[in-house]
């Protein structure tokens, strides 16, 4: 979660990079959830196709919000799609 301040300096550095990219279909593949299928917290798609240009413009993103101050993630980067996340884990047992 961001502060209104840190939210309003992301917008801005998202609008200044965004425009420079051009609109891309992209594959969907299995889905999943985390942290397991059984009591699940998010569930999601994961993505079959232009994983470099995703990694990319992930890394631009991350590149240009350090420069301002925004600390990296430090875990990998796994491309999906989050279509439902909760706050307490659902159990589906």
């Amino acid at each position: 979660n961001l502060a209104p301040e840190d939210l309003k300096k992301a917008t801005l550095v998202l609008e200044e990079i965004i425009p420079h990219w051009k609109p891309f279909l992209v594959t969907i593949g299995r889905w999943g959830a985390f942290p397991t299928i059984k009591r699940p917290r998010v569930i999601w798609l994961g993505i079959q196709s232009e994983e470099d240009r995703l990694s990319d413009m992930t890394q631009s993103v991350e590149k240009s919000l350090t420069q301002i101050g925004f600390q990296p993630e430090e875990k990998g980067i796994h491309l999906h799609l989050t279509l439902g996340r909760s706050r307490k884990a659902v159990d589906l047992t």
